[in-house]
């Protein structure tokens, strides 16, 4: 669905589907114009999805000011969707204020394995820190990738303490 949406009536017609669909497994809605004045009902539709396991909404703008509204849709789909293994929120504008709302949602949204947050203007080196204070998968031995570990045995014990914790 990257770079296909062309208008305000296609957006709510995906809104429907996404509220109503239990299967939608997977969305890539990158590289499409979305713009604060038309992402609200989209926002609220995968804040209300609880089956989404991948979501793509990188470069778009879809957030207006610090006080806006889609932002708490944003942390809802964090905190609330307990399927979501993958965010991407790259190139989307945020800012510091919004990363950092992201980051406090995190600890709730447990689920996510991986969240892209590259070529936002609120990622610098503070909120960086501040978004691995908030990150606690994993214990702090076992979070840090050493040369002598291979990927494919630190995705393996990410998805482990995965497991093990969305049987609370």
């Amino acid at each position: 669905m990257s770079a296909n949406i062309a208008s305000d009536r296609s957006i709510a017609r995906l809104s429907q589907y996404i509220a109503a669909s239990r299967n939608l497994l997977e969305l890539d809605l990158s590289w499409n114009s979305l713009r604060p004045a038309n992402i609200s009902p989209l926002l609220e539709a995968l804040a209300e999805n609880r089956v989404i396991q991948h979501l793509n909404l990188s470069w778009n703008t879809i957030l207006a000011s610090d006080a806006d509204h889609s932002l708490s849709k944003i942390t809802r789909i964090i905190k609330y969707n307990k399927s979501l293994l993958h965010f991407n929120l790259s190139h989307t504008g945020l800012s510091e204020h919004h990363v950092k709302a992201i980051g406090a949602s995190l600890r709730r949204g447990r689920s996510i394995l991986v969240l892209h947050m590259t070529g936002n203007p609120g990622v610098t080196e503070d909120v960086k820190a501040y978004l691995q204070e908030r990150v606690k998968c994993l214990p702090s031995q076992e979070a840090i990738v050493g040369e002598s570990r291979k990927f494919e045995s630190v995705v393996r014990t990410s998805l482990e303490g995965h497991v093990r914790l969305s049987h609370y």
